[in-house]
């Protein structure tokens, strides 16, 4: 009869699966195989998308790219602004030169070559003109003989003062320097230093083909460095910096010249650091330009390489004459690719403008993963443009599609997470309830059987003594004996069951007394000595006196502590010893109950306290019981707050301890 329960139990959870399998597992499979196709469907038509938007985007680049490159082409055919000066530099490219300090126009004719704005070149490539020759007069070559030759700087001081008196003003910038020079030689810098301070308001005049300014400006910090003046470092700096500016013609080897000794004197002050580091990098900007600018004189062509960037050249060559328009790498991201590229920085479509080779003019670099760009080629005389543009971010590009997306992808996971939570609830609850049907089986013909056997031992001593057939006495009250015993049996079979049921409907209720332990556990354990008459076993008790008390429900914990007791006596092989063992530790009262049985393996130890469960060894299975008495056990222990805790090896025993809070 319980097989035929087990295999319909069986067949109906089989039966459960299969119908979850058919109503729900696969409708979601095809739902989620929907879902996936126009997941795809709706990809596809993302990308579409998302290539008409690069293509478009540029399309655009490129058109702004060419418009540019014609207007500054258009500079050099528009015609000049005045024609008596600057005659190659139109209205536009004046405004547009003017505007940023990167730019320059310059003219090659007939072998000299001009620049506008006039200052924006750091040096010209070859010497300039050289200035009238001013006459000499018979006092000044005197003079000079008396210093240069003679020696005699005294003498020759003396002259050039008494020529200062008499000599015409356009000379008298040579007489200055002359004089100041001897003085110099003369070991006299304080009056040196003053002459040549005299050349400074001088701006017009030449002395050779040196500005008079300069001379006298160069001079006066050389001789400030050599006296260790604390006015010669920023003396110098200012003169670094007009040098800079392009304050004098002056053409490069001159100029470095010039520009390396007041660098050098300037860098004697440590506070002028930063502004020396911020020139060096004005001048290093300066000198890239002016350098390349040279070199679209003679090499004409769209860009030139630099070491910040490429350069961009435009050109007209007529009438034996070259005009060139030099656009230096900061010029155009300052001015010329803010207008083509619009706002694309911030956009969702990276773009980038590149020559044929790969060299990056503008916009970022094509890097990432998605595979969509799109790339046309600019129209122009001088280069072949590319321009390329990709994604930054697809889900930016169309945040509809994203959304209906991630609404699919969300409904698909949470379709396939519930199924996946329903089926395993599902399972699980079909394997349990198997479960407990195939317990509740097992545990219906083991109370059975434990009923049948002391009744039966009941109604055979009942008939034997009914019918006379006991001969003495001492027989009869035996039987008595095994009567009571039987019944006492049964009473806690039938008590523990009741108290079980209370326990899974939660009416169970505890009793809070005082309980001298030794007291208590002393008869608890003469009680159990007198069941075990007739049996081959043993109780060993270690109850000291005047344990500490606790507060409990008596009755539930003797119950408790015989349960462990008869489980000792039952999964022990003869002859049987249980020990009893009460040990008090602080505030706690340890009860260990210990026997040297079949013991308990590490897998079923987990289990031992679930109802119902009963251990899978062998001899396990041919001892009688429930499959109650532990989980009864612990929960009697752990509505009085103790603990419970079992220590056990298969084939050395186990011990049981109950560990219980004491009443002081």
């Amino acid at each position: 009869m319980r097989s035929q329960r087990s295999t319909s139990g069986f067949a109906s959870g089989k039966g459960l699966l299969a119908l979850f399998a058919l109503t729900i597992l696969l409708p979601g499979v095809l739902l989620s195989a929907f879902g996936i196709r126009g997941l795809l469907h709706e990809r596809q038509l993302a990308e579409q998308q998302v290539r008409e938007r690069l293509d478009q985007t540029a399309a655009e680049i490129r058109r702004n790219l060419e418009f540019e490159l014609r207007r500054w082409q258009q500079f050099l055919e528009e015609p000049p602004a005045a024609p008596s000066q600057d005659r190659y530099v139109s209205v536009g490219m004046r405004e547009a030169l003017i505007r940023h300090d990167g730019a320059v126009a310059m003219q090659q004719d007939h072998g000299r070559v001009s620049a506008f704005p006039p200052r924006r070149l750091l040096y010209r490539r070859e010497a300039g003109p050289e200035p009238p020759g001013t006459s000499r007069s018979r006092e000044l070559a005197a003079a000079e003989s008396l210093e240069l030759r003679e020696r005699d700087l005294p003498r020759a001081i003396q002259a050039y003062e008494a020529l200062l008196a008499t000599v015409p003003a356009a000379a008298r910038p040579l007489v200055i320097h002359r004089l100041a020079r001897a003085l110099r030689n003369a070991g006299r810098p304080e009056e040196s230093l003053r002459r040549y301070r005299e050349l400074v308001p001088y701006a017009g005049a030449r002395i050779g083909l040196v500005p008079a300014d300069l001379v006298g400006r160069f001079e006066s910090c050389s001789i400030m460095a050599e006296m260790n003046s604390n006015d010669g470092p920023g003396a110098a700096l200012a003169l670094y910096q007009d040098l800079i500016e392009g304050r004098w013609d002056l053409e490069k080897p001159r100029y470095l010249f010039y520009a390396d000794s007041a660098r050098r004197w300037a860098e004697r002050a440590p506070e002028l650091s930063s502004t020396l580091q911020e020139l060096r990098a004005r001048e290093h900007q300066k000198a890239a330009l002016t350098e390349k600018s040279f070199q679209a004189l003679d090499e004409p062509r769209r860009d030139l390489s630099g070491e910040n960037g490429i350069f961009l050249a435009f050109w007209r060559d007529r009438d034996n004459s070259r005009v060139v328009l030099i656009l230096s790498p900061e010029y155009c991201r300052k001015e010329l690719w803010p207008p083509i590229l619009g706002n694309s920085s911030t956009a969702p479509i990276a773009v980038s403008i590149a020559a044929p080779g790969g060299r990056l003019f503008a916009g970022e670099p094509l890097t990432g993963s998605t595979g969509l760009s799109s790339t046309q080629t600019a129209a122009d005389g001088g280069l072949s443009w590319q321009v390329s543009a990709r994604p930054r971010d697809m889900q930016a590009l169309d945040r509809g599609i994203s959304w209906r997306q991630q609404l699919y992808l969300g409904m698909i996971s949470l379709v396939i997470v519930m199924l996946g939570f329903g089926g395993y609830f599902l399972v699980r609850t079909v394997r349990r309830e198997m479960e407990v049907a195939r317990l509740k089986s097992g545990f219906v013909s083991t109370v059975s059987h434990e009923f049948r056997s002391p009744l039966t031992g009941i109604r055979q001593l009942a008939n034997m003594l009914e019918q006379g057939r006991v001969p003495s006495d001492e027989k009869r009250q035996q039987y008595y004996t095994l009567m009571r015993r039987e019944s006492d049996r049964l009473a806690r079979l039938v008590e523990n069951l009741l108290d079980f049921s209370r326990m899974e409907e939660g009416r169970r209720e505890y009793r809070r007394d005082p309980i001298d332990v030794s007291a208590w556990l002393g008869g608890l354990a003469e009680e159990f000595r007198g069941d075990l008459s007739g049996q081959e076993a043993r109780l060993e008790t270690t109850i000291p006196e005047n344990l500490p008390a606790i507060c409990g429900d008596r009755e539930a914990l003797s119950t408790a502590v015989l349960n462990l007791l008869d489980n000792a006596v039952k999964y022990s092989l003869p002859p049987v010893t249980v020990r009893l063992e009460v040990e008090a530790a602080g505030t706690d009262i340890s009860i260990r109950v210990r026997d040297k049985g079949i013991g308990i393996s590490d897998e079923d130890q987990a289990h031992i306290f679930d109802k119902f469960f009963r251990g899978g060894s062998e001899a396990t299975q041919t001892v009688r019981g429930a499959g109650l008495g532990l989980s009864l056990v612990q929960h009697i222990v752990t509505a009085h707050k103790g603990t419970l805790h079992v220590d056990s090896r298969p084939g050395e025993g186990s011990t049981f301890t109950i560990r219980l809070r004491s009443a002081t």
